[in-house]
């Protein structure tokens, strides 16, 4: 089967926001080195896993170039292990993060219920892999599936639980009398709503190809805010913090 035009823009955008998202990820991971913080590895590493919805469409697209464009689609279950695995992970080190920086007395609390839920997910998603995978997801072209419900829920989940507790980190350091954390807190207020729209747009994507380039283009300035929330450059201290 041949890849139409909406099948190499949809491709193209995924390889390179999984690009985007892995390489901000570590480079605020890689910070944990300097600054010895865990708050840094914890982020980074999310961030990384944040991307995990394009991993598969970005690596489908890749192989359908060289398979006559069928990509994954003889292995959709592969397909649907690269976007939905690493999901409670994604939500693991967020909430680890979270603590981390607020309500640190819960951290453990937070972290053992946590894992409990991504456990229990892991059994239930390799459970209706291997029974009926139509639960867990469609694949009738090659950069683009069709999740079920059970992995429908936890993603708006995984969502709702990222822009709020994005919002209440943001919201706090708004508070703070440092211009710096003002700005930060800024930054990220924009990356998470930014974030939690344009996965909304790329889920209309199929609706719209405009659905398609705005939902991607607000992810990829989602991770530039949310780079520069948590890595402050100098340039942008000179330029927008006065002295």
């Amino acid at each position: 089967m041949a890849l139409e035009p909406l099948d190499y823009l949809n491709g193209i955008f995924s390889v390179i926001l999984v690009i985007i998202f892995i390489l901000v990820g570590l480079r605020i991971a890689l910070r944990y080195r300097e600054m010895k913080e865990k708050t840094y590895l914890f982020v980074g590493v999310c961030w990384m896993l944040m991307g995990e919805s394009w991993y598969p469409s970005s690596t489908s697209f890749i192989i359908a170039l060289f398979n006559d464009g069928l990509g994954l689609i003889p292995f959709p279950e592969l397909y649907f292990i690269l976007g939905t695995s690493l999901l409670p992970f994604t939500l693991l080190f967020w909430l680890m993060a979270f603590t981390e920086l607020m309500y640190k007395q819960k951290q453990k609390t937070v972290t053992i219920i946590t894992a409990i839920g991504g456990i229990l997910f892991e059994i239930f998603l390799f459970y209706f892999l291997l029974t009926n995978p139509s639960i867990i997801g469609t694949l009738e072209v090659p950069v683009d599936g069709n999740y079920g419900l059970f992995i429908s829920v936890f993603q708006i989940f995984l969502l709702i639980v990222l822009v709020i507790t994005g919002t209440i980190f943001a919201n706090a350091s708004l508070k703070s009398d440092n211009p710096e954390h003002k700005l930060k807190g800024k930054l990220l207020l924009i990356a998470f709503w930014l974030f939690f729209l344009g996965a909304i747009f790329d889920v209309l994507s199929t609706v719209n190809i405009l659905f398609l380039i705005l939902g991607r283009t607000m992810l990829f300035f989602s991770s530039l805010f949310f780079y520069y929330g948590f890595i402050f450059p100098e340039w942008m201290k000179n330029r927008f913090i006065k002295q």
